[in-house]
């Protein structure tokens, strides 16, 4: 995971102020960018895909809220079910959701209630940007498993790319 330099200076500065001051003498600048980077990195926290990613800044949001005595932030729903070893469905709709608001997988749907996806091209996005997806196979059964799943194979008549694709279509 890549943290700029600039970020990661202001969460040791703040911290090193806060944990060297006592109360009576904290300075309240300190304690206000120590609020403002634990701010940042919880909301990096809930932005991230990756789940080195999330391990990372929620460590790291851990610690600033420890150091100001304010309740830890809980990991988004899709990383605790990763972490709970209910990956498969999850890291495929983590990679979907992450390949479509990047522009980078297409919905070849021309419908707006369903989700048409071409499997090679959401395993190509997935690779790129680090989330393992699992064999073909295991992948495979767990989306015929998956309750939105609607047809397998279906080809489509993409607008996005203007030629024939097969899909995997799901229910929005």
């Amino acid at each position: 995971m890549w943290v700029s330099p600039e970020f990661h200076l202001a969460v040791i500065e703040a911290y090193d102020a806060l944990i060297t001051a006592n109360d009576e003498s904290r300075p309240m600048v300190a304690t206000a960018a120590l609020h403002r980077v634990r701010m940042q990195t919880v909301t990096r926290l809930y932005r991230a895909v990756h789940p080195a990613e999330l391990a990372a800044l929620h460590a790291q949001a851990t610690q600033l809220s420890l150091a100001l005595d304010l309740p830890r932030p809980e990991l988004p729903a899709a990383a605790v079910a990763l972490q709970n070893g209910q990956g498969t469905l999850t890291r495929f709709w983590l990679a979907v959701d992450a390949g479509l608001a990047a522009g980078q997988l297409h919905n070849h749907a021309r419908r707006d209630d369903v989700l048409a996806l071409n499997l090679p091209q959401v395993r190509q996005f997935a690779a790129r940007s680090g989330i393992a997806l699992p064999e073909s196979t295991a992948l495979t059964g767990a989306l015929r498993a998956c309750p939105r799943l609607l047809h397998v194979n279906r080809v489509y008549n993409s607008p996005a790319i203007g030629r024939a694709v097969k899909c995997w279509v799901f229910a929005k």
